[in-house]
């Protein structure tokens, strides 16, 4: 499982991982992606949105949080994170089991 760090206030802030199974990279030619994230200590904030493919046949792929991303209602903290993938009209969300985690930090400036 991946690890991925912002600042509050950051602006398009992209985090990319790649996306594998136990046969390894999974090839996301054609897929849509949308990603994923939940505060833990607060399940109500959510942040959401579309990932971009960086390389489809390695399954290399990106989300960029934006500034509306990481300011209010946005907090501090720890988020769960998931990829979910459709492909040929299956759906199945990454990784698993678990999630990915976000960390997002409050700037000092």
């Amino acid at each position: 499982m991946a690890t991925f760090t912002a600042f509050t206030g950051d602006v398009n802030k992209v985090i990319s991982t790649q996306l594998s199974d136990e046969n390894g990279p999974i090839d996301v030619t054609g897929a849509t992606i949308v990603f994923h994230a939940r505060n833990r200590a607060d399940p109500a904030i959510t942040i959401s949105g579309n990932a971009a493919i960086v390389t489809a046949a390695s399954g290399i792929i990106s989300y960029t949080l934006t500034a509306a991303n990481l300011t209010t209602p946005t907090i501090p903290g720890e988020y769960d994170v998931e990829w979910q993938v459709t492909l040929g009209g299956a759906t199945i969300t990454w990784p698993s089991p678990g999630f990915d985690t976000l960390i997002i930090q409050q700037q000092i400036a």
